[in-house]
């Protein structure tokens, strides 16, 4: 997996989006790529790290087309996905404002391999507020599976339909939400 982190100058970093107070514990990066945000997370993470995603997420729709599309991001996990509770809250309730305003978000992809400390332990807490919020949610060992998994939901989100013209969360998320598990239970028949 040494060859999978993504490089690109076009790329959003988290050191870029300084934030008042303790000093941030983790780094992220993030990307866009024909709908798909690649995310490169080096842990482990603190609350700051993490109060770091909203200001990112602005800026990534300020420079991509990502308004009222559907989304799929692929989250590559390097050294640690631990993090403090205070952490996890934090990106929760950063992932609930965003789904609530922008979120039109079809699937998570993780990618990790078994060097990544804690991934099982943090592993449950994302799966479940991905659940909760929708959003379907899979583990990979490596990229290409990962972008392969998030493509062909893309696309099955796009040849359906009610998909294309569901309303943006904002207007009616239970509506958008009963659209993606409809395209998704039909997707894995």
């Amino acid at each position: 997996m040494a060859g999978d982190t993504f490089r690109d100058d076009d790329a959003l970093h988290s050191r870029d989006f300084a934030q008042p107070g303790f000093a941030p514990h983790g780094e992220f990066s993030l990307r866009h790529e024909d709908g798909l945000l690649i995310w490169d997370l080096h842990g482990p993470f603190n609350a700051e790290a993490m109060q770091r995603f909203r200001p990112l997420r602005r800026a990534a729709f300020a420079r991509w087309p990502l308004a009222d599309r559907w989304l799929a991001a692929l989250v590559h996990w390097h050294g640690s996905a631990l993090m403090a509770p205070e952490a996890f809250a934090t990106y929760r309730d950063g992932l609930q404002a965003f789904l609530r305003t922008h979120g039109r978000m079809l699937a998570v992809a993780w990618v990790a391999g078994p060097e990544v400390e804690g991934l099982d332990f943090v592993r449950r807490d994302f799966e479940q507020l991905y659940r909760s919020e929708g959003v379907d949610f899979r583990l990979f060992g490596q990229v290409d599976a990962a972008t392969d998994w998030l493509r062909a939901q893309l696309r099955a989100l796009a040849a359906t339909s009610d998909a294309a013209q569901a309303p943006a969360p904002s207007l009616s998320r239970s509506m958008s939400m009963n659209c993606q598990k409809s395209v998704q239970n039909n997707w894995r028949r």
